[in-house]
């Protein structure tokens, strides 16, 4: 494994979420974008969400998602397959 650098990124969001969104899929919908627009990634973020919560109930149910993604101006590096 090599280390990859992104800029580093809070995320804070609802269940809604975090229960059709799992953690090894954050860093490809929030990582991959530049520090700014943060609206790009968020959108990434729900739009994820939203097909998560579709394809779990059918489309009869979603639960709220909502979310902020918020650059911390520092870097992070994250430990990639190669």
């Amino acid at each position: 494994m090599r280390p990859h650098v992104h800029k580093a990124k809070a995320v804070l969001a609802s269940d809604g979420i975090w229960e059709v969104v799992g953690q090894k899929d954050l860093p490809s919908l929030v990582l991959d974008g530049a520090p700014w627009p943060i609206r790009a990634d968020t959108a990434k973020l729900q739009s994820a969400a939203f097909e998560g919560w579709a394809s779990l109930t059918g489309g009869g149910y979603r639960d709220d998602v909502t979310s902020m993604v918020i650059p911390l101006g520092c870097e992070a590096a994250l430990a990639v397959d190669s």
